[in-house]
């Protein structure tokens, strides 16, 4: 099976590729998540704001 990507042309992804695209970005998330503990508290309070708002999830 495939997956068409929304507001991406070109060819679908196999269900392989768009779990290896899902893990990639879980892997950038936690990354950016890490990165934020080393900024001030306030800062850090910026970025959640903004980095949910962004990707359109909602707060853990």
């Amino acid at each position: 099976m495939s997956r068409a990507v929304p507001g991406v042309g070109g060819e679908a992804m196999t269900d392989d590729e768009f779990e290896k695209l899902k893990q990639e970005m879980e892997r950038v998330a936690d990354y950016l998540q890490k990165s934020k503990e080393d900024l001030p508290p306030e800062a850090q309070e910026m970025v959640d704001d903004n980095f949910w708002e962004l990707i359109d999830k909602e707060k853990p």
